[in-house]
């Protein structure tokens, strides 16, 4: 994440009536999607290439699993706070 770890608020809303999107500066080529919460965009990000982007700058993947889990998916800057998907294989769902 650049910018020393700041989330970054899109201005455009993809409808044009609600809160901007929340973005992850610097992880463009993680983001997924988005989806739509109570009426409010969401973007998605990839979660194993959230914790890459880390690796591609100098973590382990322990710590880049940990920086991700706490800074990440930890924070709640307000509505509209990216969402992580990934990480789990279907197969080992019950």
């Amino acid at each position: 994440m650049t910018g020393g770890g700041k989330i970054d608020r899109l201005p455009d809303d993809p409808d044009g009536d609600g809160p901007p999107v929340i973005r992850l500066p610097g992880l463009d080529a993680a983001l997924i999607g988005v989806v739509w919460q109570s009426g409010q965009a969401v973007a998605v990000y990839h979660r194993p290439s959230v914790i890459a982007f880390f690796m591609a700058h100098g973590m382990t993947e322990e710590a880049a699993a940990e920086w991700v889990t706490f800074n990440v998916e930890g924070a709640w800057p307000g509505t509209g706070t990216p969402a992580l998907v990934g990480g789990w294989e279907p197969d080992s769902i019950e």
